[in-house]
């Protein structure tokens, strides 16, 4: 039904119920009205009859003819009201008709009773005259007594009007409550629901789900538009559909388009290596052939070289999957940046003005210090290609916290950020190359200029590092590259095994590589794994092989003791790398684990950083580095051991020094307590030279940590003050910076420093410091 007729047949039974409920109080009133009037006219003639009858008492009582006068004015009014009754149900003609009939007779005896005049003492005038009373008497009480009647009767009428008025009323609102009911009911049914589920589907819709549709839609407009609004959903649902479709289908292209450039770079990148690969190894063919055995040096220099270049492409390609193995350390930016100066400076040359603006405490990171020295020059690389005219480059860091609603819109992760920004005023890029930027083997410098590596490199690796790059650019108006680090809190680290917190590997003595040790490989690939049992041979090591996990195992599981397990990780078998190292540790926990892969994914999973004792390279490597990286585990774990056996009583009853460490960068030395506190020493903290020369009176500690860069006292300073206190003489200074240059140790030993140690540095070169402060430190730390 449609919505109109609904309203129409409503307001028409609307009507109907109130012309019923009208007409009845009309009807009523109307009644009641009338019978009001014959009740007015018959207690006319009641009061008329009651005062004919006083007259005729006055007549009686005086015998006076005035009461006789006055009857011909009452008489008249009687007759009037008499007339002016109708005949109804309640007074019929007969009874109105009796009434003025005894009210004529009445009028004619008190006619005759005024003929017969004032009595005298004729006896037959008295007696004539007392008959006429009498009979006035009589009339008078049948007179009033019909009346009387006539008036019940008029009462009776009157109730059974307002009954029947009442009766009709409350039908009528009877009536109308229904009316109004079912009109709700049909308003409800055929507007307020389907309105409602047309809002709800409205809003279903405005919010995305198009599959939201609008079920028993009503046979009016409402329905009408509800079916138009489900249509068009479903139309717009098969069109987002459909757009999705596209969508997905051109992001598979796009895909499959990055994908034919990542392998096509690829190839002919490896194909120009493979050449000149092969090239050599048949010349060298050739002239071994022919032999002239001493022309073939320049071609093995020349495959040596090429391999060198298939390495690097490796490794980039895995930079950017974010698989290659990172070697985290503790990092201060503005200790890195600062470092790279001179190395920026030059390579960007006289004609950029080179800017560096530093937050005087920026937070320490936790990062791989080569990568990202690595990723810092590449970019700085590519703001001096975009500035061939030169102009200005500016490098920045700041610490940056990002909230949610900075996150939302830039999509980053809220929280705490250390922030490199690189900044030039360079040609700048448009939006559609700023979108390809990070693809890999993508470039727009010339033919030979690029690789297209850099940036995708950089991408994988900040990535890798939990952090996010960012690229900000127009034409003409410079480019702003972000790369935001997260911070580094001990709070949230505590829980894991870092071989080193300080920010980068410093140089420890080398051992005796007479010394026999133990080694077993584990690798299934035969001519890899037997090239590294031949190199490793090499250093008179015993090696024992296995091809897989199961095998390792049962050389594990013996009496043998190894020095060092070295494993590949994508075993085959049942039992990975990981799994293998994790198994050995189970008898020997202290068992050195060298892992080579060529993919790091599984090697990383579930370790954010390197168990103490584990190290790991990246196929494909230099055998002088693996063998290097051999002999140096190697001789750790035999040093260790002969440590252990002789020292184990004296470690044990060590005393613990007093250490006091003085350095303005707040996070640093309190990063450094830490680590000594945790080692059994007591530490003392100071932020600054002066603080640190009092704490150093009153302490009179055995060790003292000092910060060159300070202000209000440097380190030099303080250290030739303390050198000047009688109860200092022999505590252990020991220089802590950036600068490890000749001149710096120079200057270090001028004030009277003991030890000068290069930032970063490992935690096992202070340690070992700390235990023989009366030897030599051999590498670029040392005693001066």
């Amino acid at each position: 039904m449609k919505i109109t007729t609904s309203v129409q047949l409503t307001l028409f039974a609307a009507g109907a119920a109130f012309v019923i409920l009208s007409g009845s109080v009309f009807f009523a009133y109307s009644a009641l009205q009338d019978s009001n009037e014959q009740r007015q006219q018959l207690y006319a003639v009641v009061s008329g009859t009651a005062e004919l009858q006083i007259r005729t008492d006055e007549y009686l009582k005086y015998f006076s003819a005035r009461p006789l006068r006055q009857w011909h004015a009452r008489n008249t009014a009687i007759l009037a009201a008499l007339q002016n009754i109708k005949p109804s149900d309640v007074a019929p003609p007969q009874e109105i008709a009796s009434l003025r009939t005894r009210h004529s007779v009445i009028g004619k005896l008190f006619l005759q009773l005024q003929q017969l005049g004032i009595p005298g003492n004729d006896e037959g005038q008295r007696l004539q005259q007392q008959m006429l009373i009498d009979r006035l008497f009589i009339m008078y009480e049948e007179q009033l007594g019909e009346v009387a009647l006539v008036r019940q009767n008029t009462l009776q009428a009157d109730q059974h009007y307002v009954r029947r008025a009442v009766m009709f009323s409350v039908l009528a609102l009877a009536l109308l409550t229904c009316i109004f009911l079912a009109a709700l009911y049909v308003v409800r049914r055929n507007l307020s629901l389907p309105l409602q589920k047309l809002v709800e589907a409205t809003e279903a819709f405005g919010y995305g789900d198009l599959g939201h549709r609008i079920e028993e839609a009503p046979n009016n407009e409402i329905g009408v538009l509800s079916e138009a609004l489900n249509t068009m959903a479903a139309r717009l649902q098969n069109v987002t559909s459909e757009l999705k479709n596209t969508h997905e289908k051109l992001r598979q292209a796009q895909k499959m388009e990055a994908i034919g450039q990542l392998t096509g770079g690829i190839a002919h990148d490896f194909n120009n290596i493979l050449a000149g690969m092969q090239g050599n190894l048949e010349i060298m063919r050739m002239r071994i052939t022919q032999n002239r055995t001493q022309e073939i040096g320049h071609h093995i220099d020349s495959t040596l070289s090429l391999t060198d270049r298939a390495a690097s492409l490796t490794h980039r390609l895995l930079a950017f999957s974010r698989q290659q193995a990172l070697d985290p350390k503790l990092t201060d930016v503005n200790v890195l940046a600062t470092s790279m100066m001179p190395l920026i400076e030059q390579s960007v040359g006289p004609q950029i003005n080179l800017v560096f603006n530093q937050e005087n405490r920026v937070w320490h990171i936790l990062s791989d210090m080569h990568q990202l020295e690595n990723a810092l020059l590449n970019l700085v690389i590519n703001s001096r290609d975009a500035m061939p005219d030169g102009g200005t480059l500016t490098i920045e860091t700041a610490n940056i916290v990002i909230d949610e609603k900075t996150g939302l819109s830039e999509e980053i992760e809220p929280g705490e950020y250390v922030c490199l920004r690189i900044i030039d005023t360079g040609s700048g890029m448009p939006e559609q190359i700023m979108a390809r930027a990070f693809d890999p083997f993508f470039t727009t410098k010339p033919t030979g200029q690029g690789t297209g590596l850099g940036l995708s490199m950089i991408y994988g690796f900040i990535k890798q590092s939990e952090g996010h790059v960012r690229i900000r650019s127009a034409p003409g108006a410079g480019t702003t590259v972000l790369l935001y680090l997260p911070r580094f809190k001990p709070a949230l680290q505590a829980g894991k095994k870092v071989a080193t917190v300080l920010e980068s590997p410093s140089a420890l003595p080398l051992a005796d590589t007479t010394r026999q040790a133990r080694v077993l490989v584990v690798d299934d690939e035969l001519e890899l794994r037997s090239l590294v049992v031949e190199m490793i041979r090499e250093l008179g090591y015993q090696v024992l092989e296995a091809e897989d996990g199961p095998n390792a195992m049962k050389f594990l599981q013996a009496s043998e003791e190894f020095n060092l397990l070295v494993t590949d990780i994508g075993l085959p078998n049942g039992m990975n790398g990981r799994q293998l190292a994790d198994a050995a540790r189970m008898k020997r926990p202290d068992l050195k684990v060298l892992f080579i892969t060529g993919y790091a994914q599984n090697t990383m999973a579930n370790h954010d950083m390197l168990e103490s004792g584990t190290q790991i390279m990246t196929k494909p490597f230099l055998m002088a580095s693996f063998v290097e990286k051999v002999r140096s585990m190697v001789e750790d774990d035999l040093d260790a051991k002969i440590s252990n056996q002789t020292d184990k009583t004296a470690k044990d009853n060590a005393k613990p020094l007093s250490i006091l460490v003085v350095d303005d960068n707040e996070e640093a030395a309190t990063c450094l307590a830490m680590l000594l506190e945790a080692s059994g020493h007591t530490v003392q903290v100071a932020l600054d030279g002066k603080k640190g020369l009092e704490v150093a009176t009153t302490l009179t500690p055995d060790v003292v940590f000092l910060d060159i860069g300070m202000p209000v006292m440097n380190g030099f300073e303080t250290a030739q003050a303390i050198r000047k206190i009688p109860t200092l003489i022999n505590t252990t200074l020991i220089a802590l910076t950036g600068w490890g240059a000749d001149s710096d140790r120079t200057k270090s030993k001028d004030a009277g420093f003991d030890y000068h140690l290069t930032k970063p540095t490992e935690l096992s070169t202070i340690m070992a410091l700390l235990e023989q402060r009366d030897k030599p430190i051999k590498g670029e730390h040392g005693k001066l």
